[in-house]
């Protein structure tokens, strides 16, 4: 089995109580169990899409981490795994777009605007990545085509309060910690 440690620089094992990525997984699946009847189960699909912190390290190691959690999860529990695989910037600030402008009830679960609202942009700050994303033209029929979607990997608010050496790092300066 797959052992997800890290060297000390970027230790994965001090930020987390979870030793392996399957751990922190099966809470989620236990909790799941609770509300998926046992009938269905077999047929309620699942996809696990990671975000920018998987798009700081390699590919050979995310497929390490995903292979890993396949094993992990797929045993256990009796759900089809239909993909683990990682967002790309431009994804995440879709979706967060749209998530925004669901919850506020601008969109429908159609993404059609109801009553002719403008939508919100989004500014989504994560631990590795920021996007921002906005609908420039205010079109009828929400498109990832239509919006503007930028994201900035790096300059999420994990990376930007990352320490190293006993300084922090923050927008490329370096400052001494606070006391």
């Amino acid at each position: 089995a797959f052992t997800f440690t890290r060297d000390e620089s970027n230790d994965y094992t001090k930020k987390n109580k979870y030793k392996t990525p399957q751990q922190q997984y099966v809470k989620l699946f236990n909790k799941i169990q609770s509300v998926v009847p046992e009938g269905r189960r077999p047929t309620t699909p699942v996809r696990i899409l990671a975000t920018a912190g998987m798009r700081l390290i390699s590919e050979e190691q995310s497929e390490e981490i995903y292979e890993s959690l396949r094993e992990g999860l797929e045993s256990p529990f009796p759900y089809p795994i239909l993909n683990i695989s990682t967002l790309s910037g431009r994804e995440e600030g879709y979706y967060s777009l749209l998530s925004s402008n669901y919850l506020l009830g601008i969109i429908d679960e159609d993404m059609r605007r109801i009553g002719g609202e403008g939508m919100v942009g989004s500014l989504d700050m994560g631990g590795s990545s920021t996007q921002i994303t906005f609908d420039p033209e205010g079109a009828e029929e929400i498109r990832e085509e239509g919006l503007f979607i930028h994201s900035y990997l790096g300059f999420g608010g994990d990376t930007l309060r990352e320490v190293r050496g006993g300084e922090k790092r923050l927008f490329g300066t370096w400052s001494p910690p606070p006391p």
